[in-house]
């Protein structure tokens, strides 16, 4: 298949802006559905209602459609907490195959990124499988993840225990963290938790910055030493972040045809 150059998706992109369509759904205005274009110029649509195909509780399903299949090509269903003012990401499904080619997954982001605006939401928070951390990082997630004792003893060791040359200086954070936690045994004061939750998150937000710059793999080959930590984390995008990268996110708005700006 011929790839489309840069110039004529852009046209396609420019002439083929598509507003979200919106209802009510207990009390939530919701896309009810939204017609967008994948990164190869291809026609996709975006569909949300409320069920429980995906999970055993009813919540929130967007599901994304190409012409080529009846069948939806990846899905992220979620749930709204009002009284919190949280967006909870349940579970986001896309072949890593075709969210690599097509961009799936980076359109469903969107979509709950306009679902969180349109109801006056603080922020999405998601549980990360390990090796989805990369892709929700860049869309601006970062870490937020609580003090508990084995888990985070686990994180902070497979972190000292990196070996890559440009990752050393957040082992050796990693290792001190630890003599911490050791030290002071987890008896420790509300503020000295805090503080100390605060350089557990930096840290790790540190890690996957570095990681991204310089394009370390995240998950180990046959030829490469991915530098996964190789554990589930809680991850957040709050309103502010969504603000002070809007200029990235109405990028990615136009070039999938979405007529919604930040």
């Amino acid at each position: 298949m011929r790839i489309p150059s840069l110039e004529i998706l852009n046209i396609i992109r420019s002439r083929s802006l598509k507003a979200p369509k919106f209802e009510l759904f207990n009390d939530c205005k919701i896309i009810s559905k939204l017609n967008a274009i994948d990164k190869m110029g291809n026609s996709i649509e975006l569909r949300t209602h409320y069920g429980t195909e995906y999970s055993l509780t009813p919540c929130f399903i967007t599901e994304i459609f190409t012409k080529d299949s009846p069948y939806a090509v990846g899905y992220n269903t979620f749930s709204i907490a009002k009284k919190d003012f949280v967006l909870n990401g349940n579970s986001m499904q896309v072949n890593k195959e075709l969210q690599k080619k097509y961009g799936y997954g980076e359109v469903l982001r969107l979509a709950s990124i306009i679902d969180l605006l349109e109801n006056s939401l603080d922020k999405i928070s998601i549980f990360a499988l390990t090796e989805a951390i990369p892709f929700h990082h860049k869309y601006k997630f970062k870490p937020n993840i609580p003090l508990r004792k084995d888990e985070i003893e686990d994180l902070l060791i497979k972190i000292s225990r990196q070996r890559n040359p440009k990752l050393q200086q957040h082992s050796q954070t990693a290792k001190g963290i630890l003599n911490e936690l050791i030290y002071y045994n987890f008896g420790m004061s509300n503020n000295k938790y805090t503080n100390l939750t605060k350089k557990i998150n930096l840290l790790v937000s540190n890690y996957l910055k570095t990681t991204e710059k310089n394009n370390l793999a995240w998950e180990s080959s046959i030829s490469t030493s991915g530098v996964s930590f190789r554990t589930d984390i809680e991850m957040d995008l709050d309103r502010n972040s969504i603000y002070e990268n809007k200029d990235f996110f109405n990028e990615k708005f136009l070039a999938h045809g979405i007529d919604y700006k930040i």
